[in-house]
């Protein structure tokens, strides 16, 4: 087994680094630190099993905990406050645009529902009976699905001229507006006519 090396506590004038940060070991003394004081032998001058120096753990520390570039600053709280105001402004518009894109589709959805519901509600009327007065003899009304309500008003045709007015009369002709509501608020009104041949 080789012999180990014994390493002088002090040894020859020899530097780590150009930079003062990384550790200077000088026979003179331990190397100070960047404020010029002076740091203590043990953490700072010595040498490995390899003869090299070893620049102790003060030196290791500066070089880890200097900045990468010296003339770059890093952000300050004012800087960082203003990028997060910034994100959150942003995520409140998106979160905006998708809530009114969703109530936007949920009307056009309900919109054209209500506008198949009075399709089928016009054609229900055409094959029914004529009724001289609906309001004994109603016309059949079309069964809507839960939250829909469908309605009919009828009016009637003033011969010979007109015009249709809500007054029960028999002269051959009614206006029937079939209305749509969904949840208690109106979404469509379609206009029908029923003759009596």
């Amino acid at each position: 087994m080789p012999a180990r090396r014994s390493c002088p506590k002090r040894p020859p004038a020899f530097e780590c680094s150009d930079s003062p940060t990384a550790g200077e070991l000088r026979a003179g003394g331990p190397a100070p630190d960047p404020q010029g004081q002076p740091r203590h032998p043990e953490l700072v001058e010595g040498c490995r099993a390899d003869g090299k120096p070893n620049i102790g753990w003060a030196a290791r520390f500066d070089k880890l905990s200097a900045p990468a570039n010296p003339g770059e600053a890093g952000f300050t709280l004012v800087e960082e406050l203003v990028a997060l105001g910034i994100v959150a402004i942003g995520l409140a518009v998106v979160l905006l645009a998708i809530g009114t894109a969703s109530v936007g589709l949920r009307e056009t959805d309900e919109h054209v529902f209500a506008e198949n519901l009075a399709r089928s509600q016009l054609e229900q009327l055409q094959t029914a009976t004529y009724s001289a007065n609906p309001t004994a003899v109603p016309y059949p009304i079309v069964s809507a699905p839960a939250g829909y309500a469908v309605g009919l008003t009828v009016e009637y045709w003033t011969a010979p001229n007109g015009p249709f007015t809500a007054t029960l009369r028999n002269d051959g002709m009614q206006r029937i507006t079939v209305s749509i509501s969904h949840d208690g608020q109106p979404v469509l009104d379609v206009a029908g006519y029923k003759v009596n041949r």
